[in-house]
């Protein structure tokens, strides 16, 4: 679902009261977009989430709003009798800097409606080299394969030299790790009936990293992971922000 921005619905304007109720209001916002579009969709049906704002000191409030607003979900769900989700939640903060209508926060949510009798498979890998840690999440509905979503982070051990340096040329060999893992999380017949894959977002700081050379590693590295799995190549997207999770946080790959 695209990005929801905290508008206060009369007057199309940002709500005041800082960050605390704008992000609160946005996640409203976010629920009642789900439940129109479906009965059964709620935030807990949500694979990914990523969370965009415009300072970093916003990621604690917001990480605490969300989980509030889950469990006040969750809460509603059992006192209604309403079978829930085994969905857990991956969330991505992303830093930019500017928001539509000068909001300070903006929430962009996957969500699996209908899945409330599914059983929901999920894939952690966590692999370490020098300097460099990846750690990958990975989710898909066992009844359909299709359904595939993942969250795989690098980051680094050594910031103090990352910040000390100029742009780094990340080692085509960490690309290749890098999707290594997101392969290794893939269920047997993703995507194969469907012909697609879901859209993956690579955020990166573009002060650390050239463009054209994480374009060129990643596109390879995809398309041999892809090939080595007979699924379809995804489309993908690199995204230049501020900053991310935190600052040993430089890559983030969403889907």
């Amino acid at each position: 679902m695209a990005g929801i921005v905290p508008l206060v619905p009369a007057t199309l304007q940002p709500v005041k009261g800082g960050i605390g109720v704008q992000s609160l209001l946005a996640l409203t916002h976010v629920q009642s977009v789900m439940s129109a579009i479906a009965p059964n969709c709620s935030l807990n049906c949500c694979p990914l989430v990523i969370c965009y704002i415009t300072n970093s000191e916003y990621t604690e409030i917001c990480h605490h709003q969300w989980k509030q607003a889950l469990k006040t979900r969750k809460t509603e769900s059992e006192q209604f009798g309403e079978k829930q989700s085994s969905l857990n939640p991956c969330i991505q903060f992303v830093q930019v800097s500017a928001l539509p209508k000068a909001c300070l926060v903006e929430w962009h949510v996957l969500a699996w409606p209908e899945l409330q009798d599914c059983e929901i498979c999920e894939v952690k890998q966590a692999k370490h080299c020098e300097n460099y840690c990846i750690q990958a999440v990975a989710q898909h509905c066992a009844d359909k394969p299709t359904l595939f979503s993942s969250h795989i982070t690098l980051e680094v051990t050594n910031f103090e030299g990352l910040q000390r340096a100029e742009k780094v040329n990340l080692p085509s060999q960490m690309v290749e790790m890098f999707c290594q893992v997101w392969g290794q999380s893939f269920p047997s017949a993703t995507s194969r009936d469907t012909g697609a894959m879901p859209l993956v977002k690579i955020f990166f700081s573009p002060t650390i990293y050239d463009f054209n050379l994480l374009h060129k590693y990643f596109m390879k590295a995809v398309a041999i992971s892809c090939s080595s799995h007979a699924v379809p190549e995804p489309a993908i997207s690199l995204v230049p922000v501020s900053g991310l999770d935190s600052r040993k946080q430089i890559l983030a790959w969403c889907q």
